[in-house]
């Protein structure tokens, strides 16, 4: 067994964790002590990313106002995980003041502890529509070009339909057509699912960015991922 799966079998066996994102998160730790949940305190959705990128979880508890002064990007990336799983929101119109809960605190406890443990995605994702090129690599120049589609895009990777199938761990290059400087970035296939689209069948895939160029990475970061300086695409997460 890798130690990865290791350390989320002994954190299932313990209890259900749930990511706590408040300014001051330890004035929750009272009302979160319950013995099927385990508690994760943070104070910024930077920690909070720290910590998706580490565990499995459960829930979570969300502080209104500090996810309303998010930016734009992770505040849409908290809203998309507030839709996935069971959800505590508090408010805290003074801080020298008690958080007032917007939802049933026994309520949430206890849809937690039904909740199997699963990973939650880290990095942010922004949908688009850029029309773009696939090619492997293996083959070199002599491979077929297959149009495709990308649907979205994180610092890291993206998703897209195409009408070619790959199979995961297949390295190929990619072609962003609308960018300014279309030369092939490298990607590797992370998941590939078969799709039928009026008779013809196709693929959808995730792709993780091995290689981009920093103009690459510049342009899709500021056009695209809201980011103010130089990108950190293709960064792992």
């Amino acid at each position: 067994m890798r130690e990865s799966e290791r350390k989320n079998q002994t954190q299932n066996n313990v209890g259900r964790a749930v990511l706590v994102l408040a300014e001051r998160p330890l004035d929750y730790a009272d009302d979160l002590k319950d013995p099927g949940l385990v508690p994760i305190f943070v104070s910024s959705v930077e920690g909070l990313q720290d910590a998706l990128s580490e565990r499995l979880v459960s829930g979570f508890a969300l502080e209104v106002d500090t996810v309303l002064r998010a930016n734009a990007l992770d505040r849409g990336h908290l809203f998309q995980l507030a839709e996935a799983f069971p959800l505590l929101r508090a408010l805290r119109s003074n801080q020298d003041v008690a958080p007032r809960y917007l939802d049933d605190l026994n309520a949430f406890a206890e849809e937690v502890r039904g909740f199997s443990p699963r990973p939650a995605r880290h990095v942010p994702r922004v949908p688009v529509l850029l029309r773009a090129l696939l090619q492997r690599r293996k083959g070199g120049l002599g491979e077929a070009v297959v149009p495709a589609t990308l649907l979205d895009i994180s610092a890291c990777g993206g998703s897209l339909n195409c009408e070619q199938e790959f199979d995961p761990g297949e390295e190929l290059t990619l072609r962003i057509l609308e960018l300014s400087d279309p030369s092939p970035l490298e990607v590797v296939i992370c998941w590939c699912g078969r799709r039928d689209r009026r008779g013809s069948l196709g693929c959808c895939a995730g792709v993780r960015f091995l290689n981009v160029h920093p103009g690459q990475a510049r342009e899709l970061g500021m056009r695209y991922l809201g980011f103010e300086r130089d990108s950190k695409m293709g960064k792992p997460s």
